[in-house]
């Protein structure tokens, strides 16, 4: 099967892979994806022994790159995973 990818699809698998190579972000867009209804800075700091401001940090970079949504509910700001074709790159 002879199949063209657009250089528009390439760069965006790129950029998603780049981003990842953060052991940290890789870790939160794990978590992320096991926990569909999203987490909160908090509990992702507490889950991966981590700074609130580490952490704060690493969500603002995929925030930036459109990789999770954050969305208020009342005082807490839930974090989820935005971009679905993260889902379908990652074997986890």
């Amino acid at each position: 099967m002879n199949q063209k990818l657009s250089d528009k699809k390439l760069k965006e698998s790129f950029k998603i892979i780049r981003l990842l190579c953060g052991p940290t972000r890789f870790k939160i867009v794990f978590l992320l994806k096991k926990n569909n209804k999203g987490l909160t800075v908090t509990e992702i700091a507490q889950l991966l022994n981590a700074s609130l401001s580490r952490i704060s940090h690493q969500l603002r970079i995929l925030k930036k790159y459109k990789l999770v949504l954050a969305k208020k509910i009342d005082r807490k700001v839930i974090y989820t995973l935005k971009n679905h074709r993260i889902r379908k790159i990652l074997p986890f």
